[in-house]
């Protein structure tokens, strides 16, 4: 079994991909013990503060028109390609002024909720809107298998990201507020190069179709409930620590987070790959091919809990050697998130299933619920926890999350999950 895994183009894509991301991961990550000895606690609060405005508005600006972008991908032969990507391209522009002017009306109740000056929420559309171009050049790519492309732009991009931060927050000596231009510059920088490499490479034109417009929000829209649910299972918990305990403490936690989301971002690298080689493998009828599914899937599950037990045991460590002596309190939340996201990569393989066979309605029931679920959790873990609460609320929520969507996926789309750990590799 493993030498016709190895041998794939899986297990190809998925290194290359897990690669590239984890070293495009890793640049900022580095960057992280010396934003914690420039930036207070109450600094790097409000740059989790900017990440939870950027979550929340890329719904409504991307209006997940990059999906409708990938499906059709497998369609060009029936349609006007470059002109459905071109009047994707016009929707986002459209939502995005949209969005402006609501953000601009309303800049007061966002101060009111995230304590984030309203002055700087251009910097967040600006970031919001670069940041969904890439990933139309980044969608296309992946359709087209050019792992390579993928990461050499994702890596120059935060090679940019990291160089300007160091510069403003180090040498220039501007805090939080050369954090956020050195992200928000890198992603404009790169999206005018991606939408340059979209017209360069021919899969632009001048002609807007409003019978594609129609098909891309018939697919996006529906999906922004399920978006603004995954944004607040992720992002809930700072704005419950910002408002309950303070905005100090929000960064303290954040450090710790973005320790324990390690596991979760090499899960979506391993998931890039993983998906397009599944549905291959699902249309061939063969139940010794889909034992063979089920038991790598059993196979990376083993691998998630152990690298979850791996990084709860390192991470304290690298936050206490490297990180500032403010930050100290983000140790106690590395285990908790490291576990949580790794019921994240589970929940991402199982999910695939449900997209496999079109019966993504599900995925809102199960995002309504975990909503639900982490909201009450957050609540009263963080009245009886403190910020530690926040951390436990997220362990639980992607474990019940993962589970309900494991149930749904057998359910739709039946696979052995019994008889795989009885059987010979």
């Amino acid at each position: 079994m493993f030498d016709r895994i190895i041998s794939s183009t899986l297990f190809r894509s998925a290194s290359v991909y897990t690669i590239a991301n984890t070293v495009n991961q890793a640049l900022p990550f580095f960057l992280l013990p010396i934003l914690t000895h420039y930036l207070m606690p109450e600094e790097y609060g409000l740059l989790s503060m900017f990440q939870v405005l950027v979550g929340f508005l890329n719904p409504f600006v991307g209006l997940s028109v990059f999906g409708a972008i990938r499906r059709q991908f497998y369609e060009q032969n029936t349609i006007d390609y470059q002109s459905y990507i071109t009047s994707c391209l016009i929707l986002i522009l459209i939502a995005t002024l949209i969005t402006s002017v609501i953000i601009a009306v309303t800049s007061e109740i966002i101060y009111h909720f995230t304590l984030f000056p309203p002055e700087w929420l251009t910097a967040v559309m600006v970031f919001v809107v670069g940041q969904v171009l890439i990933h139309v050049l980044l969608v296309l790519w992946q359709g087209e298998e050019r792992p390579v492309s993928y990461g050499t732009f994702q890596i120059g991009r935060s090679i940019l990201n990291v160089g300007l931060s160091l510069v403003l927050v180090v040498f220039c000596g501007i805090g939080w507020k050369g954090r956020i231009v050195g992200q928000t510059g890198a992603n404009a920088t790169f999206a005018s190069l991606a939408l340059w490499l979209l017209w360069r490479g021919g899969r632009l034109n001048l002609r807007i179709n409003l019978t594609y417009i129609k098909h891309a929000l018939k697919f996006g829209v529906p999906l922004i409930p399920h978006a603004m649910g995954v944004f607040l299972i992720s992002m809930t918990d700072r704005l419950f620590i910002t408002n309950m305990v303070g905005i100090a403490d929000t960064g303290i936690y954040t450090v710790g987070y973005q320790v324990g989301m390690i596991i979760g971002l090499l899960a979506a690298s391993f998931n890039t790959a993983y998906v397009p080689w599944l549905f291959r493998n699902l249309k061939i009828e063969s139940q010794a091919n889909r034992l063979l599914i089920v038991r790598l899937t059993y196979g990376y599950f083993f691998l998630l809990l152990l690298g979850a037990a791996g990084l709860s045991w390192l991470g304290p460590l690298l936050i206490r050697l490297f990180m500032g002596v403010d930050y100290g309190g983000a140790t106690s939340y590395v285990l908790w998130c490291a576990f949580g996201y790794a019921f994240n990569g589970m929940y991402m393989m199982v999910t695939a299933y449900i997209f496999y066979a079109e019966k993504t309605h599900l995925l809102a029931w199960v995002t309504f619920i975990a909503v639900g679920l982490n909201v009450v959790l957050n609540y009263l873990l963080i009245k009886l926890n403190g910020p530690l609460g926040a951390a436990q609320a997220t362990v639980i929520t992607f474990g019940v999350k993962f589970l309900l969507t494991w149930y749904l996926s057998d359910r739709v789309r039946p696979m052995p999950w019994r008889l795989a750990p009885a059987c010979r590799i």
